[in-house]
Order: structure tokens, then sequence, then C-alpha cells
């Protein structure tokens, strides 16, 4: 299969065609072999009229309306499993979508299938390294088996139910209760008893451990996976909302391990791991600002700022809808941020337009319509604060500046000194040697400042009378002390001797042709109608003047 793919990419150069890799095809068709495998192994406990009954340790298998060569596809289902983990290794198939294939497998398997339970645990297990390399794929992973063992402890008293918040949990105490930042110590294990009696059963000891070692796994690796959020759209069940280890009955540390001598060191490992997923999570739910800071106004500003990032991110640009347009924006950014106060202030202003201009100009954003977004939000927004200031009846409309025939000087936009601020000390440069995110962020500053002259919302201008102002854009010392050494006296004496020679030659030719009389009365008719009749239009001549007053004498020199 090595030499296949090398062919097919090498054919691919010769033809000149467009470039398939085939890693993606063989995954679809890896993924589709072990598929059939599992169903012909899965068949056996759907096929019987009422199916297998399970107990609290036990699973009685019935026998198949039909037989089917079981023995035959696990030993297709191993030689598969075992070509894809060659096939991963040599880079020969995608490996996100065929861990994603082996996780959503585990999550649509029904409750009684125990066996293929083992055996897709034992493939989790093999590809669990490369499984923590990806936060959304472990945190998948880690609901799924957080689940699956508060199922196998559903039986017993003693499960949690899930919380809404890190800092509380429904016992006051257990995984998402906070403790100012300290480790806790290690709290007798209720559920002892019930992971014993599941270690103790043939069926269910692979399963259990197989579920602790991977919340285990994960907690250690990716703790990131496990960090409470709210996010998954409001939806309790969503995988992104809350925490998985919120479904645990008990803490990670406190799930059962195999027999081994360091057990006592990665329990504490664990509990190390527990306690900052827990401050994490406690600082996602207060958006990383303290009790402190929360009640104070640099903390409320914090807030208000962290709330309009939100509201940003969140908007759909792609579709304007009732719900999901511009004047929808302005509303929750500004009336649902500032209008809830009832104390709207400039003050109150500036940090949410510096978050709109760091959003636009951010390369940690995409979208180039984010420029225009900006723009078009603080247009209306100053035409608001502007009809607020001076009244409807004060401002003019566009017909009435169109029709003007006057210059009128235009006001300074509300936020000029925001924006000047912004230019002259946070704003990116272009570097000598600039890399790709150097050239992306001035590109966007000057999408930014170019959509926001035309909407105008900066002026340009009045910009440069700052510069010119401040002496910023005057020559520099260094600059004229390198010209002044750079130039040669000597060459320029003989340049300066030249040109007065010159003058002198010029002035004696022009007295030949002076004439005696003081004063030349000079007829501004002469040659008007040839040379500038054609710029400004006819002449008028002195009988046909209005005026009294004769035209001026000119004297001589």
């Amino acid at each position: 299969m090595t030499g296949a793919y090398n062919v097919a990419m090498q054919e691919n150069k010769t033809k000149k065609r467009q470039a398939v890799d085939q890693s993606v095809e063989w995954s679809h068709s890896m993924m589709k072999y072990l598929n059939d495998q599992l169903q012909k192994i899965n068949e056996p406990h759907h096929s019987a009229p009422g199916g297998p009954t399970s107990g609290f340790l036990t699973v009685q298998s019935v026998q198949p309306a039909y037989k089917v060569d079981q023995d035959l596809a696990q030993k297709q289902w191993q030689f598969g499993c075992k070509l894809a983990r060659h096939l991963c290794d040599e880079g020969l198939l995608d490996r996100h979508e065929f861990l994603t294939w082996i996780i959503d497998s585990l999550e649509k398997l029904k409750q009684p299938d125990d066996t293929v339970i083992k055996m897709i645990l034992t493939q989790v297990l093999e590809y669990l390294d490369e499984t923590t390399m990806s936060v959304l794929l472990s945190r998948k992973l880690a609901h799924y088996s957080c689940k699956k063992i508060a199922t196998l402890c559903s039986e017993s008293e003693l499960s949690v139910p899930r919380t809404d918040s890190p800092m509380l949990a429904a016992n006051g105490q257990g995984m998402t209760s906070a403790n100012n930042g300290q480790i806790l110590p290690p709290q007798p294990n209720p559920l002892n008893a019930v992971f014993q009696q599941y270690i103790n059963c043939p069926q269910h000891r692979g399963i259990i451990l197989g579920l602790s070692a991977i919340i285990q796994y994960i907690t250690l690796l990716c703790p990131t996976a496990l960090v409470w959020n709210n996010l998954g759209e409001g939806r309790s069940t969503h995988i992104m909302c809350a925490s998985p280890l919120d479904l645990l009955p008990c803490p990670p540390s406190a799930l059962p391990m195999p027999d081994n001598p360091q057990r006592s060191q990665i329990r504490a490992q664990l509990r190390t791991a527990e306690n900052q997923i827990r401050v994490r999570g406690r600082g996602a739910e207060m958006k990383w600002s303290s009790d402190k800071c929360q009640q104070s106004t640099r903390g409320h500003t914090i807030a208000k700022v962290l709330d309009v990032l939100d509201t940003l991110d969140r908007h759909n640009f792609h579709k304007v809808q009732t719900d999901s347009s511009l004047d929808t924006l302005y509303d929750q950014i500004f009336t649902a941020n500032l209008h809830k106060d009832g104390n709207e202030t400039f003050g109150s202003l500036e940090p949410i337009i510096n978050l709109l201009i760091d959003w636009a100009v951010s390369t940690q954003r995409s979208g180039n319509y984010r420029a225009v977004v900006v723009a078009k939000l603080m247009e209306k927004l100053q035409n608001e604060l502007r009809s607020e200031k001076y009244g409807e009846s004060d401002m003019l409309t566009d017909k009435d500046s169109v029709a003007s025939d006057t210059l009128v000087p235009m006001e300074t936009p509300v936020f000029q000194n925001i924006l000047f601020q912004f230019l002259d000390e946070r704003a990116s440069c272009l570097d000598e040697n600039p890399n790709e995110e150097n050239k992306q962020g001035f590109a966007n500053l000057i999408m930014l400042f170019c959509e926001l002259i035309r909407h105008d919302v900066f002026s340009h201008d009045s910009y440069m009378c700052t510069l010119i102002s401040r002496g910023d854009l005057s020559s520099s010392p260094d600059l004229m002390s390198s010209m002044a050494e750079s130039i040669d006296i000597s060459s320029v004496k003989s340049q300066n001797e030249s040109i007065r020679n010159e003058v002198e030659t010029i002035d004696n030719y022009l007295s030949l042709f002076e004439k005696p009389q003081e004063d030349i009365k000079i007829d501004f008719d002469i040659h008007m109608d040839s040379d500038f009749g054609s710029l400004f239009g006819p002449v008028v001549k002195e009988d046909q003047k209005t005026s009294p007053e004769q035209p001026g004498k000119i004297k001589s020199t």
C-alpha cells in the first residue's frame, strides 16, 4: 500500500492533474470494512426475538436465529485493526477521521453490547496518545466515559447529578467545589465496594478499568478538555456544556486502577490536575475576573468588554436575517450594554470602541467583513451621539449638504482622538522583513481605516494636521546632518559662482532694450484675444467697461 500510494502521487505529478490524497479514500474504505465486521459481530445481540438479557453484573446471551461465523469476523476485525495501526504509523490514513470514527462507533453502541464495547475500547486505548492531541476528541471521549461509568453506578444511590457551575456542586463538595485554589485532601470513596464488584466480574472488569484509564489519562495529559465552560448553545446535554467530570460520581483520582507500585504517586498527580481543572473552570465561569475585581469599576468594564466580544464572536455575518443583522448587532453591543446602567457617558464608550478596533485588525480572528462592520457600527453610533447633542433640527440632511454651494467646514469626528491614540500607540507597523502575520495585521489596519474614512468616522486631514503640528513629519536632525556631510562644499561654491555670472549676463542683455521713458503704458488688450481668450473668455474693451477708472501704469524696472 505504501508503494501504491507513492505511485498514485507520482502519476498526479507526471500527468499534471489535480492531486488527490489517497489516504482519505483509504481511510473511508478501512472504516467501512471495520464497521462491517462490527455489524457481523454485533448481530447475535440483536437477532434473537428477546435479545440478550442483562443483569447487574452478568449478561446472558441467547442463541441467534441464524448462525454467523463469529470467529471469522473477529479474525478479520483483528487483522483490520493491525493494518490500520500500520497505516497510521506510515501516514497513509487520515488520523483525525479515523479517530473520530472510533469514538463515534463507541457512542453509537447500545448498553448490552459489552463484548463489542470491549473490542472498541481496546482500539481507543491503542490510540489514546493521538486522541489527547485533540481537545475536542478528548472531550467527546471523556464525556462518553464519564457517562458510561455513571450508568454502571446508577443502581447505587451515590451518584452526583450534573451541575451547572464549577463553584457549586449538588452535595456542596464533590469534584466541582472550589477551595480557594488549595489541593483537596483525598476523601474516602463510598463507591469502592461497587467498583470492587465490577473488577471481580470477568465481564465488566475490562470495561470499568478501560473507562477509568481513559478519564485518568485525559486528566493528566489533556486537562483542557475537562475544564468547565458555558458553551453548547445553552443545552445541558451538549458535550461542550459544563464539564464531563460533572457526570462522575467521584473524582478521577478515586476511580479504580490496576495494581501498580506507583499507584499512590499517580493518584497524587491526579489530585493536582483536578485542582487545576477546578481553578480553571471557576475562572472560566467568572470570565477570568476575581470577585474583588468584579465589584470594582474596572471589573465592571472588563465584564462589559467580554460581553461585547462574545456577542461579536457569536454573530453570524454570513447570513442576513431578521435576528441577525447589523441593527440587531448594534442593539446588542451598545443598547444592551450601555443603556442598562442608565448613565451612559462618552468614557464608557471608549473601551467598547477600542475593542471594536482591536477585533477588526486582529490576526486571531478571520473575515474581511470586520472592517466594514466596525465602520458601520461606529458611524451609526456617531450619528446617534450627534443627534442627541445637537438635536434633529440642527443636523444637515444629505440633500441639503449636496445642494449647498458654499464650503462648510466639517466637524471633527466623535472618535477621532480614540482612533488617533490607537494609531499612535498600538497600531501594527510593517517590519523590514515581515512575516505572514505581520503582513496580515498591517493589511487589516489599512482596510479598517479606509472604511472609517469612507464612512466619515476618521478624518485623514485632521490626522495629518495633528502630525504636522507635533513636528512628526519634519526631517530628523540625523538625516539633515548626514545629507550635509555628503555634500561637497567646493562644488556648491562653484555652482553659486556660475549662477551669479549667468544672472549678470542676462541683466546686461536686457539693459540694451530699455527705453528712456519713465512710464510705459501697457495696453492689456494686446495679445489678449490670441493668448488668454480661450481661457478667460472675451476681453472687455475700455469703452465697454462700466468703471471709469483707467488701467494702472506699470513702471519700468
